[in-house]
């Protein structure tokens, strides 16, 4: 899938990766190939996404931001 994690001040990862996993004020939530539309206020500490073909983690610092899954597995997170 699509992933690209925005702040105003750069673009900080655009990129297929396989999984993407942060904190709602709902609690953890994790995305995968395939998921159902849906946007969401997200949380710190950070962001996680894993790359494809890669067993490596990569944590994004955050403090709020928003984000969209939008069909065709694309995802858009606008961070602060």
């Amino acid at each position: 899938m699509k992933i690209a994690l925005y702040s105003l001040a750069k673009i900080i990862f655009e990129g297929e990766a396989v999984q993407l996993s942060c904190f709602t004020p709902s609690g953890q939530l994790t995305v995968l190939d395939g998921h159902v539309p849906l946007i969401t206020t997200v949380s710190g500490p950070f962001v996680e996404i894993r790359e494809r073909d890669s067993d490596v983690h990569s944590r994004f610092p955050l403090s709020t931001g928003i984000m969209e899954v939008r069909p065709h597995s694309e995802i858009v997170v606008l961070v602060s």
